[in-house]
């Protein structure tokens, strides 16, 4: 089910009197004027997940995030806004995601996956696009287009998860396995 209420989910100053403001099926606007809907068509987004072990046993929704790196010159970082609603993997741990197409305008921004807990929320990894590769960022995330392939592969890079110590008794902390690692260009 879709949100239509209007929201600022990155009400970030990039000026004095200028935002970054969205709602669920309208695009990304930075002004100071008031909000106004320029719908956009939707993009979907179907993916497996690989190497589920790396999800540690955790039933999981993938949800999308929009990573505004244009935004970052004049932020205190990257504004990051959930778009679409979360999708649950099925028992062939597949998945499919409708987003909106906010292809237009900024080329300085990318799609990422993210899989969470479907009880607590909390994030368990990254879902790292493995296939095809030529739509990937150096991040592990999607790069923007209008229209994705009808199957795409994500391999999840973990986060420390909860089951694990997350500092040792000195203080420093413990990372996942060198083979959680995500890939990094």
């Amino acid at each position: 089910m879709r949100r239509f209420a209007v929201f600022f989910a990155a009400a970030l100053c990039l000026a004095q009197s200028s935002h970054i403001l969205y709602s669920p099926g309208c695009a990304i606007q930075t002004s100071p004027a008031p909000f106004v809907c320029h719908p956009v068509p939707d993009v979907s987004i179907n993916g497996t997940v690989t190497l589920t072990d790396r999800l540690y046993k955790h039933d999981v929704t993938v949800q999308a995030r929009y990573l505004a790196r244009w935004a970052q010159p004049v932020t205190d970082g990257i504004p990051v806004i959930e778009i679409g609603d979360p999708a649950g993997l099925d028992a062939n741990n597949r998945f499919h995601l409708t987003i909106p197409d906010l292809s237009e305008g900024h080329n300085d921004a990318e799609i990422q996956l993210w899989a969470r807990d479907k009880k607590t929320g909390e994030v368990v990894a990254q879902l790292s696009l493995v296939a095809p590769a030529d739509l990937r960022t150096r991040m592990g995330g999607l790069k923007l287009q209008s229209r994705y392939p009808a199957e795409m592969v994500f391999a999840p890079c973990a986060s420390n998860p909860v089951e694990r110590v997350l500092h040792d008794r000195t203080g420093f902390a413990q990372r996942p396995a060198p083979y959680d690692a995500c890939p990094r260009d």
